[in-house]
């Protein structure tokens, strides 16, 4: 019997790869502490993470896209829908807004150009997919597209997607290159696509959406001959083999094969930029050697901190989290050190080192911070990426993606990652130049609000959205300034900003131990609730918290802020108050976020707040209880509606 069942799972492996042409790895599970990551945790409810594959702090996240449909889909995909639109080469992790999903390919075996809607796809391209025939791990991405019955498969390098269709026989293999469409209800506003030779496609999207004015220059190489070429202006064909159009599609036939693999490298100076880095990244078409690169950088890079106990959720929930923290800041140069810079101009990184995608106001408390001890190697890097950034437009940045400036969230949040690598003694950038760039930042009054911290010291809340969140933050942000000028012997610097640090004191009610907005007249904010929270717009004096949040029971959080004052750690009233507005905000989604916060939110209360620069690493993290984390793995739960 034994026997009849080994001929009969033989027979099944015969056919399957009959079926295919090819042998398939079984990629569903990961090995070394990648095994622990689950990346749908947080991608259900309002966790916003990236589904796919990447490499750490890669340029793209190759993955799928849903259709836009709000802010839950920021990231590109909801664990709760199953309609596919494409894959496509960036996505946003973990952010509120939504931009990205670059260069947007669905495979197929009958040319569609219309995408069709999400309750009714039937004269569209797009498919219905199941979890049930998806595989989500870092370095691999799989799912079965169901109306095609084609299995799609992805990895990647650095700047390279690296695409596997395998098709069903009988009708010709094919892929719609969707230029027009990204992740959000906005547009391309220009596309550009040229059919280099029989194997090759190049060109360029332009989009004007959160980013004001991004530029992605793509090449794409298949490794089939392909035997149509067809741009669309819209859903209406042309015959010439290039074609210039805000709506453009291209649809690639390769003609009765079983398999096709496609290469989509990446750039923001120019298709020679990317053909050049798909050259130096990926001159080979071996798939399962991609898979095992990237596997082996992810599992080097998840080795950095290592959870001892034998818990197996608690590791699921912290490696989760910990391979989040590493998909951004992004790689943003090609291999040569080229990139487009927020003036439009191509600048080049002597390090060849360059990040974008620096969503400071979330991370600097946390994110930041931990690269310090996890990451010293990239420290440099983001902050001379900051420099430049700053020469670009005569201010650090806010929130870069991209080429563009976003000015999204309260605070000039550079200011605490530069001085706090500063005072941590990183040395690969020029610290009078990171000096003067802070003090023009501080005060450029172009800036939203600042003009109100020169004249008058405090912003008025009748008078400037979100003002209060503003003004804790710019507080935050010239303390770094005051202990980095102390620190370099600049006695008038120091003084100037170490008095503006303090300037949180305008807004502390001691009447009631909550931090309260102040009206232009100077008087309090009547009636006034330190619980209510209004998310934008008029009567927004905070931004996503509340009064409660920016005090403790003791006093305002703020106080922990006197330059030389030591920080009591023993306050957990500081510790998460400290935290609060925007120290859990890390894209790790619900409960996920959770754990690294619990982590960086110590390590950046001793790192930033407290002057102490030398410590042991293992000390710091094995002296955390990580079965705290235990409540984030309700958040698989769910995006699954358990």
């Amino acid at each position: 019997m034994r026997n009849v069942f080994k001929l009969f799972m033989t027979a099944c492996l015969l056919v399957s790869v009959a079926m295919t042409g090819v042998a398939q790895k079984d990629y569903s599970k990961s090995e070394g502490l990648l095994k622990y990551v689950d990346p749908y945790i947080g991608s259900g409810f309002h966790g916003h993470v990236f589904v796919g594959t990447s490499v750490p702090y890669g340029m793209v996240q190759v993955g799928p896209n849903h259709i836009h449909k709000g802010w839950d889909w920021c990231s590109g995909y909801h664990y709760s829908d199953s309609i596919l639109i494409g894959f496509s080469q960036t996505h946003l992790n973990g952010t509120g807004c939504t931009d990205l999903g670059d260069i947007m390919i669905m495979p197929m075996n009958e040319i569609r150009t219309e995408r069709g809607k999400q309750s009714d796809i039937s004269n569209g391209y797009a498919s219905k997919y199941s979890h049930e025939n998806e595989i989500a791990r870092p370095e691999y991405y799989s799912l079965l597209v169901e109306r095609y019955n084609i299995k799609a498969e992805m990895t990647a390098t650095d700047r390279v997607g690296f695409h596997r269709y395998t098709y069903p026989a009988g009708k010709p293999a094919s892929i719609l290159v969707n230029l027009h469409e990204g992740n959000s209800y906005t547009k391309a506003k220009m596309c550009y696509v040229r059919k280099v030779d029989d194997y090759t496609i190049e060109g360029y999207r332009y989009s004007h959406d959160w980013s004001p004015n991004r530029k992605v220059y793509f090449v794409l190489k298949a490794d089939q001959k392909m035997t149509d070429f067809t741009a669309y202006d819209g859903n209406t064909p042309k015959s010439k083999e290039q074609w210039k159009t805000p709506d453009l599609k291209a649809a690639l036939t390769f003609g009765d094969v079983k398999q096709v693999q496609i290469k989509v490298a990446l750039s923001s100076v120019s298709c020679e930029n990317a053909a050049m880095n798909m050259k130096a990244e990926l001159a080979h078409w071996n798939f399962d050697q991609v898979v095992k690169a990237s596997a082996d950088r992810w599992n080097e890079q998840l080795q950095k901190m290592v959870v001892e106990g034998q818990d197996e959720a608690d590791k699921r929930i912290f490696y989760t989290a910990h391979y989040h923290t590493m998909i951004t800041p992004s790689t943003y140069c090609d291999v040569n050190g080229e990139y487009r810079g927020m003036d439009d101009m191509i600048y080049t990184s002597p390090t060849k080192e360059n990040y974008s995608t620096l969503s400071l106001w979330d991370t600097y408390r946390t994110l930041q911070p931990l690269m310090t001890l996890t990451q010293p190697e990239k420290v440099n890097g983001i902050v001379n990426s900051m420099l430049s950034i700053y020469r670009q437009q005569n201010k650090l940045p806010i929130w870069a993606l991209h080429n563009g400036e976003t000015e999204c969230m309260p605070g000039y949040s550079s200011m605490p990652v530069i001085s706090d690598a500063i005072l941590k003694g990183f040395d690969g950038f020029d610290h009078e130049e990171a000096f003067k760039a802070m003090k023009a930042s501080t005060t450029f009054e172009k800036q939203n609000a600042v003009p109100y911290i020169l004249k008058q010291e405090f912003l008025p809340a009748d008078s400037v959205i979100q003002a209060t969140s503003f003004a804790m933050e710019y507080a935050v942000g010239d303390w770094g300034v005051a202990a980095v000028a102390k620190k370099m012997g600049k006695t008038e610097d120091h003084a100037e900003y170490a008095k503006r640090a303090k300037y949180y004191k305008h807004y502390f009610d001691q009447n009631i131990n909550f931090v309260r907005p102040k009206l232009s007249d100077g008087s309090w904010l009547t009636p006034y609730d330190p619980a209510r929270s209004v998310h934008g717009g008029t009567g927004s004096y905070f931004c996503e918290g509340n009064g409660c949040q920016s005090s403790t029971g003791k006093g305002a959080v703020a106080d922990k802020l006197n330059i030389g004052r030591n920080v009591d750690l023993g306050d957990l009233g500081a510790l998460q108050s400290l935290g609060a507005q925007g120290s859990n905000r890390l894209g790790n989604g619900n409960g996920t976020r959770v754990c690294i916060w619990i982590v960086t939110c110590i390590i950046s209360t001793i790192s930033y707040f407290h002057r102490l620069i030398r410590f042991r690493r293992d000390v710091v993290i094995n002296a955390i209880d990580f079965k705290v984390m235990s409540c984030g793995s309700k958040a698989k739960q769910q995006s699954e509606g358990k």
